[in-house]
């Protein structure tokens, strides 16, 4: 069996698809990263998982990241929509993927991370309806 192209220390190997031009480690991450409504560019996104990749940052980790955020996405109802950052951005300087992505806890409104205060219904004095 061939090994997990994704493991640590596996060398880059590129698709055998014609004009294949991109490692299979970053075809296998391609394919989970969700997909967004506008643009986002697979050379753009292969640019930046390259120099995180010569920063000694493995495939597994942004492949991790990567899954991390669509779980984030499919609770905050966000796939598939403008909101779905770019994977260049995602892959980028800044390294999105290093996030936690936590999944934000609902409030009594529905609403993820909203805190809703009891109603007031008392009438503030003076108040003429």
């Amino acid at each position: 069996p061939e090994p997990d192209p994704i493991s640590p220390g596996s060398s880059p190997k590129k698709n055998d698809e014609p004009g294949g031009s991109y490692p299979v480690e970053f075809e296998l991450v391609w394919q989970e990263y969700p997909k967004r409504a506008g643009a986002n560019p697979k050379k753009s996104a292969f640019k930046a998982w390259n120099a995180r990749r010569r920063e000694g940052v493995l495939p597994g980790d942004m492949l991790d990241g990567v899954r991390r955020y669509v779980a984030y996405l499919g609770s905050t109802h966000k796939a598939g929509s403008e909101f779905v950052q770019q994977a260049a951005t995602f892959f980028g300087p800044d390294r999105h993927f290093e996030n936690h992505w936590d999944i934000p806890v609902r409030g009594g409104s529905g609403m993820p991370g909203i805190p809703v205060s009891p109603p007031d219904k008392t009438i503030p004095p003076g108040f003429r309806g």
